[in-house]
């Protein structure tokens, strides 16, 4: 009872050190023009900067004028952390808003919105002229019956409607942000927590058999039986990686999974740093699978955990220590810990 306690508990820390760094998403660091910004001078372009790098694919920038017309001129340019997306003309004065939604490097995609105010300098006022000559005092005539001037029809025609009669302005911009919906996100929550633990279910008793449980060359029967265990446990971690790209997919297309899967957006998501990663793992961890059951031997048992071990490399690639500053410290320090406390699993096991 007190070593499956220390199992779970050892369990919960993996969890803990993978999950936590994952609340630390691409964030809008700023923007041009600022958010709240009010701007004298139209922008050709509307510029967002972001905390680390996101993918090129599935981001895009939409910017709607007051009457909900869209504006953005083009598709966004992509490069690192920078997006750029051109704008049209702008014409009218008002609050323009920016509707974003980008993927950041670890998968998660990061949406939201800001306005700005366009409003224009006013036109400078008409030199006063010299003032004309008294007239001579006319002679008197008749008085002739008026009758209205152009000037006159002109300024009738471009007065304003009585009170009431027009509609009011549109509102400004209230588009919808996208989501895939809360069965996407269950479903990728639910299969990242199956992956981190088959994960550490996989390398821990692959340990215990190849390593701890130290009995000869020959597989004893629990060494037998850890390795049994190992191949269940990794062919569950293949199948829960084939689903974080299938639930990934899903979320960043922000389309249920039936649909993400049509058309070119699997391949899309494949290029993707957590597409092209979450089908390595599963890989990987069909190819453990083999190895455990076909092992008849410790250097079997050997071969088998090297390959788990290069599967555990993914949490840290897809995750945030792939897009930090010194990208080679992190991923290592990561896979460490990772590894660190899967074979802690591993003797508890044992």
């Amino acid at each position: 009872m007190s070593r499956t306690l220390a199992v779970g508990a050892a369990t919960l820390v993996l969890l803990a050190t993978l999950a936590g760094p994952a609340s630390a998403h691409a964030r809008l660091v700023s923007s041009d023009p600022p958010g709240g910004a009010t701007v004298e001078q139209a922008p050709a372009q509307v510029t967002l900067e972001f905390s680390e790098r996101i993918e090129t694919s599935f981001a895009g920038v939409q910017v709607f004028g007051s009457a909900s017309e869209r504006v953005d001129d083009g598709d966004a340019q992509i490069a690192d952390t920078r997006v750029q997306v051109p704008l049209a003309p702008l014409e009218e004065p008002g609050t323009y808003t920016v509707v974003f939604r980008i993927i950041s490097g670890d998968g998660h995609p990061v949406e939201s919105r800001f306005s700005f105010d366009y409003q224009p300098p006013p036109a400078p006022s008409p030199t006063a002229t010299e003032p004309a000559p008294p007239a001579t005092e006319p002679t008197p005539t008749a008085k002739p019956t008026a009758t209205p001037t152009e000037t006159a029809i002109e300024t009738a025609t471009e007065a304003p409607a009585p009170a009431g009669s027009t509609s009011p302005p549109p509102a400004p911009a209230d588009v919808d942000l996208e989501d895939a919906g809360p069965g996407t996100a269950a479903g990728l929550w639910a299969s990242r927590l199956v992956n981190y633990l088959a994960l550490t279910a996989v390398v821990g008793l692959l340990l215990a058999a190849a390593v701890l449980l130290v009995a000869g060359d020959r597989l004893s029967d629990r060494r037998r039986r850890a390795a049994r265990l190992a191949a269940g446990a990794s062919g569950l971690w293949a199948l829960s990686a084939v689903a974080l790209f299938g639930f990934g997919l899903s979320t960043a297309a922000a389309r249920p999974l039936s649909d993400a899967l049509s058309g070119d957006l699997p391949s899309r998501f494949v290029a993707t740093r957590f597409g092209y990663t979450a089908l390595a793992q599963g890989g990987v961890a069909l190819a453990a699978t083999a190895l455990a059951m076909q092992a008849r031997s410790r250097r079997g048992m050997l071969v088998a955990l090297a390959a788990a071990a290069v599967g555990g490399f993914a949490p840290a690639w897809w995750g945030h220590a792939g897009t930090a500053p010194l990208p080679a410290v992190a991923l290592t320090s990561d896979w460490a810990h990772v590894l660190a406390v899967t074979a802690w699993v591993g003797g508890l096991a044992a």
